[in-house]
């Protein structure tokens, strides 16, 4: 027979969780318009230069040494519009932990709202293994972000370097630090919020089997489609792709 999940959670608590976890979802939308304001900045000046580029290309007065720069100046610009896509990765990513927490958000509502009905919870009962799993997947994003915006960043430096190139595409080095900067503090505010659910101490008690949690995690991975967000859901549980969900995690 299998055992019944128990649950001990007060309305001011199930109240103080679902506002905590609003929140969260908050800043996650918050990073969205940062990463949307990164992504439309970066998007219009290589838009443009490349736009110029092309024009001096078909011009009859350019140099063979000039049409060769301006041509490589070209290939630069196609490649970083491509590496532009990372925004929409880590948009995708952001998106999963937001869902999870979403519905925590809503089975905590739901628990405050009803609090006598002893409704059954699904993801409350996994409730820190979901906060490890977002920070590990969270502390990704931000270097992968890092990681591509300074690829971006290298690539239109070596162009403003030649000043032959910098002169002709009229290209002023421009950075979107700004962006960069909100972005990365928006990732570092989410990581430490979660850090600090994780360490305070536990105001609810949950009981479930290793089955029950199991269960969840496994529905938990169904939504992280990219192969980078399933190893690192492998590697926060200590489990390979091949094997059975069985390394105890913390319960509540």
């Amino acid at each position: 027979m299998t055992a019944i999940p128990s649950y001990r959670i007060s309305a001011y608590t199930a109240n103080q969780y679902s506002s905590l976890f609003k929140s969260l979802n908050q800043k996650v939308d918050h990073l969205y318009e940062h990463l949307n304001s990164d992504f439309l900045v970066t998007t219009r000046k290589v838009k443009k230069y490349s736009t110029v580029a092309r024009k001096k290309l078909q011009s009859e007065k350019a140099t063979e040494s000039l049409s060769t720069k301006i041509k490589k100046a070209i290939r630069s610009f196609d490649h970083i519009m491509v590496e532009l896509q990372y925004h929409d990765i880590i948009r995708q990513k952001l998106e999963h932990i937001y869902t999870v927490e979403r519905c925590l958000s809503e089975e905590f509502s739901d628990l405050y709202e009803h609090p006598q009905a002893n409704k059954p919870l699904f993801y409350v009962l996994a409730m820190s293994d979901i906060i490890e799993l977002a920070i590990n997947q969270l502390k990704c994003i931000k270097e992968e972000y890092l990681l591509a915006s300074n690829k971006i960043q290298q690539r239109l430096r070596a162009l403003w370097t030649d000043r032959e190139i910098s002169s002709q595409l009229q290209l002023f080095l421009f950075n979107t630090s700004e962006n960069l900067r909100n972005v990365i503090q928006s990732i570092d505010l989410l990581i430490k919020m979660h850090e600090r659910i994780r360490t305070e101490r536990n105001t609810f008690e949950v009981t479930c089997t290793e089955e029950t949690r199991m269960k969840i995690l496994n529905e938990i991975k169904k939504l992280y489609t990219m192969e980078s967000e399933r190893e690192i859901f492998n590697a926060t549980f200590g489990i390979t792709e091949e094997s059975v969900l069985v390394e105890d995690g913390i319960f509540f």
